[in-house]
């Protein structure tokens, strides 16, 4: 089971980054730069779709070894084995809504701690909105607070929107180093900059979830 939670989490690392770089880039691609900004928008748009390459290659390898390890058969056959010793037998609804209860104290409680991150937030409120819908088919009393998927929504445009953010800086960085290395000064660099840096400011002044334009 450790190993089966540690190459998932890889998965689930590599997929939660190539997404944030696609959603990135498809807001990217639909924004209207000042003429004096196109050329840094456009190399931004093509490191940030290297970046998206490589976590796709990093998906693709974790998944890999996902199956070389031959976990998708230690479930399939686990499962199996579960089916056959307790697939006759009723659900336990009261043991189900304790299970629920705990599950959902727990997570909504640890959103009120300061000391919980915006992404440590958005995990918790995510995971309460998985399991409403994992234990829908059992017709259990969940109570789950009718604000939630809405405070999931505000949650996951600012965690992108702080994410896509440091993203670009990142990126810019790289290209001012990758410059300097290349060419041995930063000559023209400032062209590239200006339009970079528009960019990072969209981020605060667009809305990043829904339309694109700024």
């Amino acid at each position: 089971m450790a190993l089966w939670k540690r190459r998932l989490r890889r998965i689930v690392r590599a997929l939660n980054a190539l997404r944030d770089c696609l959603r990135l880039a498809e807001w990217i691609a639909a924004q209207q730069p000042p003429p004096e900004c196109i050329a840094g928008v456009r190399r931004a748009l093509l490191r940030l779709r290297q970046r998206a390459e490589t976590f796709h290659q990093t998906l693709l390898r974790a998944s890999q070894r996902w199956h070389d390890d031959h976990i998708p058969n230690e479930i399939t056959g686990l499962s199996r084995r579960w089916a056959q010793s307790f697939g006759d037998e009723a659900v336990d609804a009261d043991y189900a809504l304790q299970v629920w209860q705990r599950f959902r104290r727990e997570q909504l409680a640890a959103l009120e701690s300061p000391a919980s991150s915006l992404a440590v937030q958005w995990g918790r409120v995510r995971a309460v909105l998985e399991a409403c819908d994992l234990l829908a088919p059992l017709g259990l009393p969940l109570e789950c607070p009718d604000d939630l998927q809405a405070r999931y929504d505000a949650l996951d445009a600012q965690r992108f929107r702080e994410e896509a953010a440091r993203l670009l800086a990142d990126l810019l960085h790289q290209e001012r180093e990758r410059t300097l290395q290349h060419a041995g000064n930063l000559r023209g660099f400032g062209r590239i900059r200006k339009g970079w840096e528009w960019l990072i400011a969209q981020t605060d002044a667009s809305d990043l979830c829904g339309d694109s334009q700024p």
